[in-house]
């Protein structure tokens, strides 16, 4: 039994040849803004579901701080902006967004939880509802 465990734990732990990345491969800028803000999502909805209000300001969610870090880094280092006290239900509105976003384009978090690619015309044309 115990290596009959031992074999599928190693099927399991051996990568297979051709899976996965290759050595070098370093992730995308947006797929790391992507986790970020995901992680800036499920912060906010807890604080939400906690407190039956949004969150005003970063303190508000310093508490999670452990469980979402690399959102929580993004916000703390202003790589991210968030749209303090935006409701998550009722209008479409951003809640988050990449820092060059406004200028340049990228992604954005809207506040029904989806994440998005938007040109900066489409930003400046978006409803906001936050700080």
């Amino acid at each position: 039994m115990r290596l009959a465990l031992t074999a599928l734990a190693l099927i399991f732990l051996v990568p297979l040849p051709g899976c996965g990345k290759k050595e070098g491969d370093e992730p995308d800028a947006s797929d790391v803004r992507r986790v970020e803000l995901d992680q800036i999502k499920d912060m906010y909805k807890l604080y939400v579901a906690e407190k039956a209000r949004p969150p005003a300001r970063l303190g508000d969610v310093e508490q999670y701080k452990e469980g979402f870090l690399n959102g929580y880094d993004a916000l703390h280092k202003g790589t991210i902006i968030v749209l303090w006290g935006t409701p998550l239900e009722g209008e479409k509105a951003l809640l988050a967004h990449d820092k060059e976003t406004p200028s340049q384009g990228g992604l954005v978090l809207w506040n029904n939880g989806n994440i998005a690619r938007i040109s900066a015309g489409e930003f400046a044309a978006a409803p906001k509802r936050g700080s």
